[in-house]
Formats: C-alpha cells, structure tokens, sequence
C-alpha cells in the first residue's frame, strides 16, 4: 500500500513539475514572440527610412546642404573603337558561331 502511495505522490509531482516547465517555455515563447514583433517593426522602420534618404531628391537635397552645385556643363568622352577581333582561340566559339549560322539558315534568315 505504501508503494503504491509512494508512487502515487512521485507522479503527481512530476506532473506537476512538467506543468511549471511548460508554464515557464510558455512565458519564454510569448517574451520571443514579443521580441520578434518588435525587431520587425524596427526592421521596416529602418527600411522606410533607407528608401526615404536614397531617393534621387533626398540625395540631391543633402548633396546642396553640404554646398554642392550641380555642373555647368559635362563634357562627353569619345572613346575610341574597339579593337578588331584577332584569331579565336577557343573552339567552342567556332562552334557556337557555326550553330548559329545553321539556326538562321533554317529560321530563312540571312546568315
């Protein structure tokens, strides 16, 4: 009868440790939760204020605060042609061009 007593009370009381342990993982999971709610909010936040201060107006706005003026005139570059394509070296280049010449031959395009 003891035993059986003995064994009674040690499963209650592991029952009801299981039940603070779960009561506790409960707070932990709503405090996470909480924290996680949070950091996204701060996220877009951050988010609004990046695409706030790089659009083109924001950038030009501070650019003039610290004194900068647009430029009178920008120059243009000539740059000179690019130079002529020596002999191929790789293969697989002949042959792409030799497929390719193939597929307009077929499409009736000019190859």
């Amino acid at each position: 009868m003891w035993g059986l007593s003995l064994v009674t009370v040690a499963s209650i009381f592991v029952l009801v440790a299981f039940h603070v342990l779960a009561a506790q993982h409960a707070f932990q999971l709503d405090r996470l939760a909480r924290e996680g709610a949070s950091e996204e909010l701060q996220y877009e936040r951050l988010r609004e204020q990046v695409a706030t201060l790089s659009a083109p107006d924001a950038i030009v706005a501070a650019a003039q605060k610290m004194g900068m003026q647009p430029a009178a005139n920008v120059p243009a570059l000539d740059a000179p042609p690019a130079a002529p394509r020596g002999p191929r070296t790789d293969p697989t280049a002949d042959t792409l061009g030799q497929s390719w010449d193939e597929a307009k031959a077929h499409l009736g395009a000019d190859p």
